[in-house]
């Protein structure tokens, strides 16, 4: 089929979808005959075809996830397959699924990444030429007259200092990030915003009295930390986009499966966001020298295991 709406895509092709699962259910309680053995296996290619130009025009659309489980049963008749178990679901979604996901929004996580960025560089500079201006901003335990100039910007954090840059604190904000998406992208970009207005400033003072420290904490779990976010903020962005500008699917059915794959790609970055508490830890009970390689090993890995991991699902 050429074009065509939805609706005609579905007139015409599901008969081929139903019959095709009609011989499935046949041939799991029966031995099918020649004829229909044949049938079967036309069927199933064209429903497999179905299903490919569906995912790539529809995506997000129910007809696509109802399509999925007509073809796997046509799969499992046709080749003796067995469905994917939970399990095995699980495993090919840590091996394959998360990375896919974040792959397929390396655009967003870019512009995410950028946001922050931009909004840290331009208040560090401030913070950096107007000190005493900048100082006043900040939380009394982040002045420095009560924390040591090493605790500014993006350390490991300090015990008791609940205004440090931690792997926890990184995490709040993925997930106010994705969720503010549903204020059409703007809540994730103003979260965004302000997370590198926050980090700027005391890593602007920080330059100025102790800046190798600072550069040290943040290849120690820093780096890694902002990352997740934007990982995880990238799909807030394209919530946003979807709630603007839905596609050729409803728009219930666009926002239900972005939100779905935000919370997805939140919970594959959670084992991350374990790995920077335990380089905050390594960081606390060695140094920040010994850290930042193990952190900047860790971004690479991440890096790395998007494009390769990525590419596979």
């Amino acid at each position: 089929m050429a074009g065509g709406s939805l609706d005609a895509f579905v007139a015409d092709r599901s008969p081929v979808w139903a019959e095709l699962d009609n011989l499935s259910a046949r041939a799991r309680t029966s031995r099918l005959g020649a004829a229909d053995v044949l049938r079967l296996a036309d069927r199933y290619r064209g429903a497999a075809a179905d299903l490919a130009l569906a995912r790539r025009r529809y995506a997000g659309n129910p007809v696509v996830a109802s399509l999925e489980d007509v073809v796997a049963r046509g799969r499992e008749a046709v080749y003796g397959v067995p469905r994917t178990t939970p399990l095995a679901a699980v495993v090919r979604f840590v091996v394959s699924g998360w990375w896919s996901l974040v792959r397929a929004r390396l655009r967003e996580t870019a512009t995410a990444l950028g946001v922050v960025l931009v909004a840290g560089v331009a208040s560090a500079v401030w913070a950096h030429t107007s000190p005493s201006a900048a100082e006043r901003t900040l939380p009394p335990s982040l002045r420095r007259a009560s924390l040591d100039p090493a605790l500014y910007g993006l350390p490991r954090g300090a015990p008791g200092n609940g205004h440090s840059w931690t792997a926890l604190a990184a995490l709040a904000v993925a997930v106010l990030a994705l969720v503010a998406g549903v204020l059409a992208g703007i809540g994730t970009v103003v979260v965004l915003a302000a997370t590198g207005l926050a980090l700027g400033v005391p890593a602007g003072l920080a330059l100025s009295v102790h800046g190798g420290t600072w550069a040290a904490a943040l290849g120690a779990d820093g780096a890694l930390a902002m990352l997740l976010v934007a990982i995880v903020a990238a799909h807030g962005l394209r919530l946003g986009r979807v709630l603007v500008d839905p596609g050729e699917v409803d728009r219930a059915s666009a926002v239900r499966f972005a939100a779905r794959d935000g919370a997805l790609a939140l919970a594959g970055a959670l084992p991350w966001f374990g790995i920077a508490a335990l380089l905050a830890a390594l960081a606390r009970s060695t140094s920040l020298t010994a850290a930042a390689p193990a952190g900047i090993a860790a971004v690479v890995a991440l890096v790395a295991g998007t494009f390769i991991l990525g590419r596979s699902d």
